[in-house]
């Protein structure tokens, strides 16, 4: 066998140099906050396969932080997701919390995560060079999930693909650490504590196209789809009782559900038949039980917000000019 093919051999499907090691590392870390070990693995990863992954397990399918060269299904095993963060932002107010999804490790190791692997490469045709395609990617994933409502700790896992083996991933994982944190169902709220919140919940005005917690929730029905997986059965029956909750608020405060009824209307999911917005139920609620035991829905939601402190802010004054300030650079033109 020839030197020059034990040469090729032994070269990496790119190699970035010393320089945009740094500035990829720097962005991990001033953006994600990332740990050394995870900065260390992806950046040798991205040597080593010539790509850069970020999986999406929910929005981040219908609605990705940057345009991506290939999608395919994977699985994060051992990994679950469900309703473990609050939301001040987007599906909530300072003053009254809503809740929102994040992944976590399951508690005995089993189990798997499905979604979706968003991968730009260096062999794709792409305008500049890889590591800028990157250093992008990077800023568009932070500007997307380094929000006002910051809930996430990122990671890099392994995916387990059909069509590819196992590849390594970015991950937004529920922070248990951090304020905005929840806890998995029954710790802190029953799930249907949170399916009577989602369903009567909204944002600070025009901060998402998904401003109400139904809204959120149903978009991740359709997302689900999108990526060929049903939802998560503990999702599903979340979602099942949110819309029970919400039928029922028709009857209990209709000009709450009139209220949330006609911002739904405004968006769409992405790829949803015509006429279908997210005011648009995505389960028959004629045939679910809310409860065993069902309360009017205003008074569950209430006593659910009280149980969980839902009614005070728990992001400092500082931690938000902080967040604020990284956002404004995020937003800021590149200069070269």
């Amino acid at each position: 066998m020839s030197q020059d093919h034990f040469k090729k051999a032994s070269e990496k499907p790119f190699s970035l140099t010393e320089n945009e090691r740094t500035e990829i590392g720097t962005a991990l870390s001033r953006y994600l906050h990332m740990a050394d070990s995870d900065r260390t693995a992806l950046i040798n990863d991205i040597e080593m396969t010539g790509s850069f992954r970020q999986f999406g397990y929910g929005s981040l399918i219908g609605d990705p932080s940057s345009e991506n060269d290939k999608e395919y299904g994977g699985i994060a095993e051992g990994w679950e997701k469900g309703a473990f963060c609050k939301d001040r932002h987007y599906r909530g107010t300072p003053d009254k919390l809503s809740v929102t999804m994040g992944a976590l490790e399951t508690e005995n190791g089993e189990g798997g995560l499905p979604g979706v692997v968003q991968e730009i490469s260096a062999d794709e045709n792409g305008e500049g060079c890889f590591a800028d395609r990157v250093l992008k990617n990077i800023k568009d994933f932070a500007l997307r999930e380094t929000s006002l409502n910051p809930i996430y700790e990122y990671k890099v896992i392994d995916i387990t693909t059909k069509r590819h083996g196992a590849v390594k991933a970015l991950i937004c994982a529920a922070d248990p650490e951090n304020p905005l944190y929840l806890g998995r169902d029954g710790e802190v709220l029953t799930i249907e504590d949170k399916a009577a919140i989602i369903a009567t919940s909204k944002g600070v005005p025009d901060s998402s196209p998904r401003n109400t917690g139904m809204a959120y929730w149903r978009d991740h029905v359709h997302c689900c789809s999108l990526g060929g997986f049903e939802p998560d059965p503990k999702i599903q029956k979340l979602v099942e009782l949110a819309e029970q909750y919400r039928a029922q608020l028709e009857i209990d405060n209709p000009a709450l559900f009139a209220e949330l009824t006609i911002l739904e209307a405004k968006s769409a999911p992405t790829g949803a038949a015509k006429s279908v917005t997210y005011a648009t139920p995505v389960y028959n609620v004629d045939v679910i039980s809310a409860s065993n035991n069902p309360k009017r829905v205003i008074e569950l939601r209430d006593g659910a917000i009280e149980d969980a402190d839902l009614l005070t802010d728990p992001l400092s004054a500082a931690r938000l000019k902080e967040i604020q300030i990284l956002k404004d650079e995020l937003e800021a033109p590149t200069l070269h």
